[in-house]
């Protein structure tokens, strides 16, 4: 038994040295990615108040849950141990690794009759001296991301100066609130 603690106890200056590369490498990428997924939406944020709510629209089940995350520096080193241990790293890696919307496709029939719809007017029979012509929207590779932001700014006006509604971001008050999101989803799949 002596035997065994003196050696443990010599090899405890070896495990220190390893621990501290350990702590190196957890901090080197816990700041990775801070800085490459800090930004990703994490569970609730979508019923945050005013513009904060908007970047998360759209991420539907695709989000990191509220203790495994990378929004700050402490979280991460949290969930990287986590995901070191094996714990719901798949949950985090589907989210992390999950491929854009294909942004490029040209609008279908059916988004720009919903459009039209909520606009009063079809964005493509306007003159080009119309004030309300929009070149970028009727062009047939950015008028999706167009369509988009035209309904993200379309709600933000609807709902402005309501973030402390219980039902936010789509109050009952406003029932177009909930239009524009849909439209800005149909126009962005995820």
């Amino acid at each position: 038994m002596q035997l065994l603690v003196e050696s443990l106890a010599s090899s405890l200056p070896a495990l220190a040295n390893l621990g501290c590369i350990f702590i190196l490498v957890f901090f080197v990428f816990a700041a990775l990615a801070v800085s490459l997924f800090g930004t990703l939406c994490v569970e609730g944020e979508a019923g945050l108040a005013g513009m904060g709510a908007v970047r998360c629209f759209f991420a539907g089940e695709d989000v990191l849950g509220l203790h495994g995350n990378f929004r700050h520096f402490g979280e991460a080193l949290g969930t990287l141990f986590r995901a070191q241990t094996g714990d719901a790293w798949a949950d985090i890696l589907n989210v992390i690794a999950r491929s854009p919307a294909d942004h490029t496709r040209t609008v279908t029939a059916v988004e720009w009759d919903k459009l039209s719809g909520l606009l009063g007017y079809d964005p493509r029979e306007l003159n080009v001296d119309d004030p309300r012509y929009n070149a970028e929207l009727v062009s047939a590779t950015s008028g999706r991301m167009e369509l988009a932001k035209i309904s993200i700014r379309h709600w933000n006006a609807s709902v402005y100066g309501m973030d402390a509604d219980p039902d936010w971001p789509t109050p009952a008050s406003v029932p177009e609130a909930a239009d524009w999101i849909s439209m800005a989803s149909l126009a962005l799949p995820v």
